[in-house]
């Protein structure tokens, strides 16, 4: 995602999206659909992923007091 910085430019990691679409291709010996595909996958694995992670630190988190958490110990 990218973000925008107080003088309203943008921040974040370069757009030259063409560039990597190629790159993307590319790595898929010029297969677009091959190319579509991984990047689908990649997409459901990273998906997963965040999802494990934000249960774990949900489970994480239901073991610390709420004063703690408010910065009341």
């Amino acid at each position: 995602m990218i973000g925008r910085s107080v003088d309203n430019k943008a921040v974040g990691p370069p757009l030259d999206l063409d560039a990597r679409v190629n790159k993307a291709i590319a790595a898929c010996d010029g297969d677009a659909r091959a190319a579509v595909r991984a990047l689908i996958i990649l997409t459901d694995h990273l998906q997963a992923d965040l999802a494990a992670q934000t249960e774990a630190a949900s489970r994480l988190a239901e073991g610390i007091s709420r004063g703690f958490m408010r910065g009341r110990w």
